[in-house]
């Protein structure tokens, strides 16, 4: 049988006979924060997330600008899809005449007005609805919203993402205003188009509310914005820098552009179809 000589000092913590403190001691050994060092490191950490927040932000919505450009570059190959299958025109913005159509889940139009608006006689030429004539804000809303109802595409033929210039390309027919067949400085057909490198044809769209979005744009002229101040609040001829006071744009082209609103509103030839 094991016997200890000297349990009760080892049990108790105590000093052995050598000296040595015992195996099992009560003495304690970590280290407690003080009030201070605690205060100090809450400090750091406050420091850091204030400088790694905006540059997270940053990268967010960095990636939501690339999303939105490729949305519209796949916007402008359906555009033109439709040109090349329509003998050269370019697609009406707004019609005087209803169109047979079914939305993205199959189901005809219910009401006529929404197959006289561009987004749903686009639609045929895209792979999806989402990611060309919905994107950003106004994709997820769609998303959520009510396959059921009634007006499921109707609001999608008010606010898509992107306003099309079709007061200065595609034309509206007719309008006692901007009847595209009379007026000589709306392209009608591809060939029309005099600087197709320089023609905005969509642009990121906002309505005034929330989600973002709207069906048409006005020109600076036109809208009279051109020399107001950048307000993002601000629905600017339906027009949205919403990308630090940059819009992205789709040329008549195909490109796509990150474009500066003080551009926009100052180089008013980049909404008519005039050589210069």
């Amino acid at each position: 049988m094991f016997q200890f000589s000297d349990s009760k000092s080892i049990g108790q913590g105590k000093f052995r006979k050598d000296g040595r403190e015992g195996m099992f001691s009560n003495r304690k050994t970590s280290h407690e924060f003080t009030l201070i060092e605690l205060l100090v490191v809450v400090s750091i950490i406050a420091i850091l997330a204030g400088i790694l927040l905006p540059v997270l932000n940053k990268a967010r919505n960095k990636g939501k600008e690339t999303v939105e450009l490729n949305a519209v570059k796949q916007l402008m190959l359906g555009y033109q899809y439709y040109s090349d299958e329509s003998a050269g025109y370019l697609l009406p913005g707004y019609t005087s005449w209803t169109t047979p159509l079914v939305d993205d889940r199959g189901h005809s139009m219910v009401m006529p007005i929404v197959s006289m608006r561009w987004p749903w006689r686009l639609y045929p030429q895209l792979k999806s609805l989402h990611g060309t004539i919905l994107t950003g804000a106004m994709s997820e809303f769609m998303k959520s919203y009510p396959l059921t109802d009634t007006f499921y595409n109707y609001y999608i033929s008010v606010f898509p993402s992107f306003a099309y210039n079709y007061y200065n390309i595609g034309g509206q027919y007719p309008d006692p205003k901007n009847n595209a067949m009379n007026d000589p400085d709306v392209a009608v057909k591809t060939n029309e188009i005099k600087q197709p490198s320089r023609l905005i044809t969509f642009v990121s769209a906002f309505s005034g509310t929330q989600p973002y979005g709207y069906m048409y744009c006005i020109d600076p002229i036109k809208g009279g914005w051109e020399t107001l101040p950048f307000d993002p609040n601000n629905a600017y001829g339906y027009v949205h820098a919403r990308w630090s006071k940059r819009a992205v744009t789709g040329e008549a082209d195909g490109h796509a552009e990150m474009v500066a609103f003080d551009t926009l509103r100052k180089e008013t030839n980049r909404w008519k179809n005039r050589k210069n």
